[in-house]
């Protein structure tokens, strides 16, 4: 069941559940629910979301840079992951972080009028 590859999701009005993918992702949701479950070996992550909530799951800090931005909405991401904000207002949350590695992938999430969790690798 694991998504490799290079892949464009476009959902309106419909959610996006995906499992260990793997690979390049560009997502864009609007009106959505989008939860993702990241495997080993995820290369770019990029999602535009409006009025989407995105769950992202299965992340490592120490193998992933994270872009974040949040726009009227929550950001929740554990504590542990020493995140620098580069804006942190009540309507603008917006997030770097880079892990030790040379090399890295690379996540970057927008999200505008929805909530952000990202949860790391168990």
């Amino acid at each position: 069941r694991k998504l490799n590859g290079n892949f464009e999701i476009f959902a309106r009005r419909s959610n996006v559940n995906l499992h260990e993918i793997v690979g390049n992702y560009n997502v864009t949701a609007q009106y959505s629910l989008v939860n993702l479950y990241a495997g080993q070996g995820l290369i770019d992550l990029n999602i535009d979301a409006t009025k989407t909530d995105v769950n992202l799951f299965n992340i490592d800090p120490q193998t992933h840079q994270h872009n974040l931005l949040v726009n009227n909405g929550n950001l929740f991401v554990p504590e542990e992951f020493q995140l620098s904000f580069l804006e942190n207002t009540p309507q603008i949350r917006k997030v770097v972080f880079k892990p030790e590695n040379e090399y890295y992938a690379n996540i970057t999430i927008s999200v505008t009028f929805g909530d952000l969790k990202v949860e790391k690798k168990r």
